[in-house]
Order: structure tokens, then sequence, then C-alpha cells
């Protein structure tokens, strides 16, 4: 099984497609600083990917990931 990292996934287009990726069976991991998306659009699939609240530049952090 594929493993998908998506940016900025608490947007609509993220969720839109980590919602897509989940229906289609892959694991979704996730980052996103939250700066203008919204952690509502995630309500459905919260408990099926990796979420972590953090900004791109933050490289331990993306390291972790």
């Amino acid at each position: 099984m594929a493993l998908y990292l998506i940016a900025g996934i608490a947007g609509f287009i993220g969720s839109s497609l980590a919602r897509e990726l989940i229906r289609q069976g892959y694991a979704v991991r996730s980052i996103d600083n939250l700066s203008t998306s919204n952690l509502e659009n995630l309500a459905s699939i919260r408990d099926k990917i990796e979420f972590s609240e953090a900004n791109l530049l933050d490289l331990p952090v993306i390291d972790r990931n």
C-alpha cells in the first residue's frame, strides 16, 4: 500500500484529496500549520490519517514524518 504525504491537508483541496486517497485504500500522512485552513475539514477522516500541526519549514518535524 502506498503512503502519501499531503501538505496543507486541512484546506479544501488537501482534505478532498485525502478523503479520496483513503477511499481508495491508501495511507495518508499530513502536515498543516493551520494558518489558512480549518481542522473541521478533517473531521470525517481525522482517525484515519497521521496529522502533524507544523510548518513545512520546521525541518525537525519534517524529518520525523
